[in-house]
């Protein structure tokens, strides 16, 4: 534009140069008229100057805004390929929903682990989240999916929840999925973000270890001894279910004490003479940490009292701290009784 716009002015330059040296031509006459034609061509080639000088200007503007934005163009479109590799490298799955809920957008690695893109779920008569609920949500678990949602898309709250997955292959997993509304300035939701962790491993270790807790304690119920086990501050205790039973055929209102405490149990438990070493052995045990054995008269059903040994040994952590107590109380009134 500019070197146009220069070409433009050193040609009227020379036209005015020429006309104003020779004043022939169509310029010739008296002075005065001549002199007056001669003003008017410079004002016009003035004039054509300065509008081609404006038109230069205003064209070179107009390119550099063009190329201000093809520039925040490309920019925008490599932020937009870059922000979609990083959701698509996240170790997890991204989706997007309208307003309404109706799904718009699963990340590669949701689609690599459905089998199929958001698009292809759509069904004739089917919105397309019953459709995508209905093929990839357990049963079991769909009808609290769909609450939890609708709970959500009425009142604008988080989503969380756990649920099922169907994978490609049929095979279900366990994810833990959060979402979360995108609003506008004046609040109102645009867009729903979720994301959904795979937890399939974290569930099923859980639930081996809660079988296992369970075969523990009905083991440790079945057994014909009573286990006891006290925190090392002497508060949270646990009876199996043998003791507690005879705690019961003793202690009326067993079942309303609560949270018992190993200074009451004591108190209503053991012979009165027995009661002090006791008391001294545990405490000795708790700030020691030194497991131990002891032997005393215990309360039974019908008021009297027998013979019984505790043995009594803490468990410690890997720093040798004690982290339980844990004790066994046998009955040994028979053999006590015949070494007497």
């Amino acid at each position: 534009e500019f070197k146009g716009a220069a070409v433009s002015l050193v040609l009227l330059a020379l036209i005015t140069a020429v006309f104003t040296i020779t004043g022939a031509g169509e310029f010739a006459g008296d002075p005065e008229s001549q002199k007056h034609k001669q003003i008017m061509l410079q004002l016009f080639l003035a004039i054509s100057a300065l509008s081609a000088l404006i038109v230069a200007a205003i064209s070179r503007q107009h390119q550099l805004a063009a190329l201000s934005l093809r520039q925040s163009v490309e920019a925008l479109r490599e932020r937009e390929q870059e922000l979609s590799q990083l959701v698509d490298m996240v170790p997890s799955h991204v989706w997007r929903l309208t307003p309404e809920g109706e799904p718009t957008f699963f990340n590669k690695r949701m689609v690599d682990f459905l089998g199929f893109d958001v698009a292809d779920s759509d069904r004739p008569g089917m919105s397309r989240l019953e459709a995508v609920t209905e093929a990839i949500i357990h049963p079991d678990d769909a009808a609290g999916f769909r609450d939890a949602l609708n709970q959500c898309f009425a009142t604008g709250e988080n989503f969380v929840m756990r649920y099922r997955l169907r994978r490609a292959d049929g095979i279900y997993h366990w994810m833990s999925s959060r979402a979360e509304s995108m609003r506008d300035q004046m609040g109102n939701i645009v867009q729903w973000h979720g994301v959904c962790h795979d937890i399939d491993d974290q569930v099923h270790a859980e639930k081996a270890v809660r079988d296992s807790e369970l075969r523990l304690r009905q083991m440790i119920d079945a057994i014909p001894v009573r286990v006891w086990s006290v925190e090392p501050t002497g508060g949270s205790i646990y009876f199996n279910k043998r003791y507690q039973d005879d705690f019961r055929a003793v202690i009326a209102d067993f079942d309303a004490l609560g949270e018992p405490t190993i200074e009451g149990l004591l108190h209503q438990l053991i012979h009165p003479e027995d009661a002090p070493d006791v008391q001294r052995t545990l405490r000795h045990c708790f700030e020691t940490g030194e497991g131990t054995t002891m032997r005393f008269r215990r309360l039974e059903q019908g008021g009297v009292y027998r013979w019984a040994e505790c043995r009594v040994e803490p468990r410690r952590d890997d720093d040798g701290k004690v982290v339980q107590w844990y004790g066994v109380t046998l009955d040994v009134d028979e053999e006590v009784r015949a070494l007497e």
